[in-house]
């Protein structure tokens, strides 16, 4: 039997309202994944909040873990679950790659590093950043719409 080569898996969902389904779908995922290509899921790394920022704590100890077990795969269902910003996206691809950590992703192209893939994976992350800043937008409008409401009857 072919030895198992270690891996390590992130979840990352935006609020805990969608923890429990989101995070059961992501682990059943990462799960097959790792099976199919004979990868040992040693420890799991869930987090909860947004994908905005590059100084997650949880992806920082995901990559500590790796280079402190010779762990050299990650395994995450998509790009834009590590980040929705391009920019922070590609510090930890970086950040990764620095440490001889291979990230794995379940819902690709054909999960090779090949132009389309990357193509792929850019333009998932820009619709993640266009989604967040059309929600973001849409509160701020509905805050102003009813600070002028509120404003309105006050008077």
């Amino acid at each position: 039997m072919k030895e198992l080569t270690k891996a390590v898996a992130y979840c990352r969902t935006a609020s805990i309202e969608q923890k429990d389904y989101s995070q059961n779908y992501q682990h059943q995922q990462l799960t097959v994944y790792a099976q199919s290509l004979n990868l040992e899921i040693t420890k799991w790394f869930d987090e909860v909040g947004s994908g905005r920022g590059s100084r997650s704590v949880v992806l920082q100890k995901a990559l500590k873990y790796c280079t402190e077990h010779g762990v050299s795969n990650l395994i995450v269902s998509r790009p834009d679950r590590i980040s929705r910003s391009l920019v922070d996206y590609r510090y930890w691809e970086q950040a990764f790659r620095n440490n001889s950590v291979h990230l794995h992703f379940t819902e690709t192209l054909n999960h090779q590093d090949s132009p389309a893939e990357r193509f792929m994976q850019d333009m998932t992350l820009m619709l993640g950043a266009f989604e967040r800043q059309a929600r973001s937008d849409a509160i701020k409008r509905g805050i102003q719409n009813k600070k002028l409401k509120v404003t309105a009857l006050a008077k």
